[in-house]
Formats: C-alpha cells, sequence, structure tokens
C-alpha cells in the first residue's frame, strides 16, 4: 500500500501514489522466492518416471543426481513450476477516484501460495524487501486468514495404497501418482483431525482445460461429470 497527500492533476508530484504502488508490485514479481525440489514433488517425478519418453525418463529416473538439472527445467514451466516455489500474482490494485485527482492512497493484493519449504513470515520478509527496494515509501501487510503451507500426507501408507487401488478401479488406464494441491481448500479445517488428507477430483482435464480454471469459458464436460 502507498498513501499519498493528494491533490490536483494539474500539479502533480514525480510520482503519484498509483506510480510507487506500481514500482513495488513491479518489483515484488521480479524477486520471487528460489525455487527447490520439495519431497512431495520428487516422489510425484519418481512415480511417473517410467512412464515418460526418452530422454525425460532418463532425467526423471536419476532425479537424485539431475534434480539441479530438472529443477532449473521445470521452473520456466507456468503449470510445472509452480510445485517448485511460492507462486506470486498481483490480483487485485486500487487507487484513483477521477482522472483530475491525484490519488491520496492505492493498494494492490498480492496473492501467494506458498510451497511447502517456506513460511508466512519468509513470504512477507520477501515481499517487504522488494517492495523497500522500489520505493521507500510502501507498506506490506499480511490479509486476514493467511495460512501456511499444509502439511504433507505421505503417500507410503496403506491409506494412499486404498485410494490408488479406488481410481485404478475407476479409471483402469491411468498412472496414479501423489502430487501437490495448488490451490486451497477447505481441508484446513481437519488438519488437527487426521495425518491423512488427499484432494482427489474424478474428473479428466486436458492442457487447455487448465487454463480455463477461474479464467474465459470455465466449465467441465458432461461425459468428464458423469464418469
Amino acid at each position: 500500500r502507498r498513501v499519498h497527500g493528494g491533490g490536483h492533476s494539474s500539479m502533480p508530484p514525480r510520482s503519484t501514489a498509483i506510480g510507487l504502488l506500481a514500482r513495488a508490485v513491479a518489483a515484488i514479481e521480479d524477486q520471487p522466492l528460489p525455487a527447490k525440489m520439495s519431497a512431495a514433488t520428487r516422489d510425484m517425478l519418481e512415480s511417473v518416471c517410467h512412464a515418460t519418453p526418452l530422454p525425460l525418463r532418463l532425467v526423471l529416473c536419476n532425479i537424485g543426481s539431475l534434480e539441479w538439472m530438472l529443477t532449473k527445467l521445470l521452473e520456466r514451466d507456468k503449470t510445472l513450476g509452480s510445485l517448485l516455489k511460492t507462486t506470486t500474482a498481483v490480483t487485485v490494485i486500487r487507487g484513483g477516484t477521477k482522472a483530475n485527482v491525484l490519488p491520496s492512497t492505492a493498494s494492490a493484493i498480492v496473492n501467494h501460495r506458498i510451497a511447502s519449504h517456506d513460511s508466512v513470515a519468509k513470504v512477507l520478509d520477501n515481499d517487504r524487501a522488494a517492495a523497500a527496494s522500489a520505493t521507500p515509501l510502501a507498506s506490506v501487510t499480511p490479509l486476514p486468514g493467511s495460512l501456511e503451507p499444509a502439511p504433507i500426507t505421505r503417500s507410503d501408507t496403506a491409506a494412499f495404497a486404498f485410494l490408488a487401488q479406488q481410481i485404478v478401479d475407476a479409471f483402469p488406464d491411468v498412472l496414479v501418482a501423489p502430487a501437490l494441491m495448488l490451490a486451497n481448500t477447505d481441508t484446513a479445517h481437519y488438519w488437527g483431525l487426521s495425518k491423512n488428507i488427499f484432494r482427489f477430483n474424478p474428473l479428466r482435464f486436458e492442457v487447455a482445460d487448465m487454463a480455463r480454471i477461474h479464467g474465459v469459458n470455465e466449465r467441465i464436460l458432461v461425459e468428464d461429470l458423469v464418469h
């Protein structure tokens, strides 16, 4: 958030509250927390490695020695890269009420999905440092309800094996692998009740369908829903 004195647009300062906020937001986008291969993502990749084509199979099946290379490669992909790092998305921005009036305040909401190896405090420190590098006049405060990363459910348990078998029974042509859930769900209410919390959507998704989540023409195919 940036606070400014306001005034008439015919006598503006060098940067208005919106201009200063824009610098801070750009700095936060340009200075994300580093990517890291988590145990959960490593487990997923090892589970699917034998089903992937060459030469990717060689890399995935030798992730122990090639983890640094794989991390660099996956980080370039929007979807897979989100499994490796805390994501940063500026989703809301507010400031200004009229064309000829200087904005007295400007604010933005930066949405983070925090990686399992990071924390709310670490993300706040990183955002504050990034914003301060752009302008000392910006402040960064957490929104109410900020959540720490969800506990990771182990996949080497009878509970996961049972779920995997039910999935194969319903979808015989799929390979079951554990993966991180990127979106928040209501499972936060169950963290204290069970160590076996699985998020499973019995729907078939193509790559193109991913872009439609919360986007233009968001939908689920009838045949996928019925199945």
